[in-house]
This record gives structure tokens, C-alpha cells and sequence, in this order.
């Protein structure tokens, strides 16, 4: 049987409140360039930034990755990649569904297509499609750790359809919790999509448990 609702919105508490706290927060890398994308004014070179400063916030500029030895404008081609699949983009009373699976793993291999020279990783592809579109989790360290433990075995090592699948029947089954959290960040003016409660959700289950390891 899977996680009941309650533990899902208590295990979210810590991150919520993160955003909710702290001011000037890493997570709130998120909202802005999820934002930023939301406005159809915006460039495509300010649009490359807000992607680049997003991702580095979000751990993918360390080390001696690819990325930290490009400039922001590298990105520029995804942008013009993720505009042509804007019907992507979660809203409000519109959310990811079954029936765009296709197109999410489409826009995947256009963002491989998309970086020359560069083979991306899973995890920075669903990163920038959580960052832009919010139609994927990021499939990250934790969020792996995480989803292992969900008794119907979401594995989150590929985007592929088989995951997205389970996520879509995570989201139906536990869609009063995500409601739920939805609820309580109404207050930052933003929307936050479904599967960005999820992967904040999966983040958060990944990162207590190997806390507890220590």
C-alpha cells in the first residue's frame, strides 16, 4: 500500500518551511527562473541567464563539470528548444497528464540535441525542465533515494516513460497532499505545480533518510 497522505505532508514540513522562513533561500532559485520563463517578455539571453543561475544554485556548476566551464549563453539553445514546447508548462487546472508523456520524452532528446559537444546528464535534463516547465521532478541524488522508498517502486534513474507513468499514478492517488502543500505556499505568488510537490516531496524523503545514516 502506498505512503498514506499525512506522512507525505508532514515529511514535506522542513522544505516548506525553508521557503516559507528563510529569506533569500537556495530554493527560491526555483521560483525565479520558473517565473521568468512564466513571461513571454523576457529574451532569450535573460531567459539563458536565470537558467544558468538557477542550475548553478542548484549544485550543477560544481566540481569540474561541463557547465562551469561555459558561460551562461550556452544555455541559449535550450531556451529556443524549450519555447517550442511551452504546451508543457504547468499551470494552474493544468497539469501534466498520461497523454503528454510523449512530448516530455521528445523535449529530452531535443535538450540532448540541443547541447553541442555535451552529453547532459538525466539529472541535469530534469532539472531544466523542472526549472522551466515543471512538468518533470528532478531526478537528483535524493530524489533517487527517496522514490526507492515508495512501495510501488518509482525508480527515478531514467526519464523515461515507465517513470513518468508512475509519477502521474503517485500524483492521482496523492493529489489531496499535494493540494495540500499547494495550499500552504499560496502565499509566494507563485504556482507551484504538482511535479514540483513531488520532487520536493521525493527530495525531501532522500535527504532525511541519509541524514539519518550519519
Amino acid at each position: 500500500m502506498s505512503v498514506d497522505s499525512k506522512t507525505i505532508v508532514n515529511e514535506m514540513q522542513p522544505y516548506v518551511d525553508e521557503i516559507l522562513d528563510t529569506p533569500n533561500c537556495r530554493y527560491l532559485s526555483w521560483e525565479h527562473c520558473y517565473n521568468a520563463f512564466g513571461n513571454n517578455n523576457l529574451d532569450d539571453d535573460t531567459l539563458a541567464l536565470h537558467l544558468g543561475f538557477y542550475l548553478a544554485s542548484w549544485g550543477m556548476y560544481r566540481g569540474s563539470t561541463h557547465l562551469l566551464q561555459r558561460d551562461y549563453q550556452f544555455h541559449i539553445p535550450i531556451v529556443k528548444k524549450i519555447k517550442e514546447f511551452k504546451e508543457l508548462r504547468c499551470e494552474r487546472n493544468a497539469e501534466i497528464t498520461e497523454k503528454y508523456i510523449p512530448r516530455i520524452l521528445e523535449l529530452k532528446e531535443q535538450i540532448i540535441k540541443g547541447y553541442k559537444g555535451f552529453n547532459p546528464s538525466e539529472t541535469l535534463i530534469t532539472k531544466i525542465i523542472l526549472g522551466t516547465l515543471g512538468s518533470v521532478p528532478a531526478l537528483d541524488r535524493y530524489f533517487i533515494v527517496g522514490a526507492r522508498k515508495e512501495p510501488n517502486k518509482i525508480h527515478g534513474y531514467t526519464l523515461n516513460k515507465k517513470l513518468m507513468v508512475r509519477l502521474t499514478d503517485f500524483i492521482i492517488d496523492h493529489k489531496e497532499a499535494i493540494e495540500e502543500v499547494q495550499v500552504k505556499l499560496e502565499g509566494r505568488n507563485i504556482y507551484y505545480p504538482y511535479m514540483k510537490i513531488v520532487d520536493m516531496y521525493f527530495w525531501q524523503l532522500g535527504f532525511n533518510m541519509e541524514e539519518a545514516k550519519k
